[in-house]
């Protein structure tokens, strides 16, 4: 991909990248934003949350726990593993300019993990500020 982007023959204005992947993908994600591309931060969450789907490549996502699922109380603010802080600084650090919401796979308006995510999410944005990323979205 790196000699595509390089040759011109692929144009990216916009790449969203797995947290897991994105420190073996750094080479291809510094030359996307020097040719302009906005990099997306996918968390992964939503699959480290997932029993069937969280031993997979996700599990090196640097916020995995590699014991098990992350559990509502991981994304909590002031959680004793600082998810949300550890997905704010790797974001600032690795120069994303965007970064999806720490969510789960929720059934309905009605889950129980909604209020959770929508704590953690707005719990993300003061991280993303308090760590110098005001400018990600």
């Amino acid at each position: 991909l790196e000699t595509l982007l390089g040759s011109g023959k692929m144009m990216v204005d916009r790449v969203v990248v797995e947290a897991s992947a994105a420190l073996r993908q750094h080479d291809l994600l510094t030359a996307l934003t020097e040719v302009g591309g906005e990099l997306i931060l996918d968390t992964n969450v939503a699959e480290l949350s997932s029993i069937g789907r969280f031993g997979g490549a996700a599990r090196s996502a640097p916020w995995a726990n590699p014991e098990s699922v992350l559990t509502p109380d991981d994304l909590r603010p002031n959680a004793n593993r600082d998810v949300i802080g550890q997905i704010a600084r790797f974001a600032v650090r690795q120069g994303f300019h965007a970064v999806q919401a720490p969510a789960h796979v929720l059934e309905g308006s009605t889950d129980q993990l909604l209020a959770l995510d929508c704590e953690a999410t707005a719990a993300l944005r003061r991280a993303l500020d308090a760590e110098g990323g005001k400018h990600i979205g």
